[in-house]
């Protein structure tokens, strides 16, 4: 997952930030400094997508994301 596909992400869902760092107990400021580029731990980053994922966000590629149908359904 790149800082882009992060924030798009959330945008598809309708999230802020604080919406994706409450259930994984960081801080949003973690999630706003990994989608501006700021290096972050590899098992944060990979929490962070696992939650999107479960949220119905499909990760395509290296740039894009998209909302899966049961996404739809949420």
């Amino acid at each position: 997952m790149t800082p882009k596909q992060c924030a798009a992400a959330r945008a598809f869902l309708g999230w802020e930030r604080a919406d994706l760092a409450r259930p994984l107990k960081i801080s949003p400021q973690t999630v706003l400094g990994f989608e501006k580029g700021r290096p972050v731990k590899f098992v944060t980053m990979a929490m962070m997508q696992q939650t999107l994922e479960a949220a119905g966000i499909e990760f395509i590629g290296e740039d894009a994301v998209r909302l899966t149908e049961a996404g739809e359904d949420k």
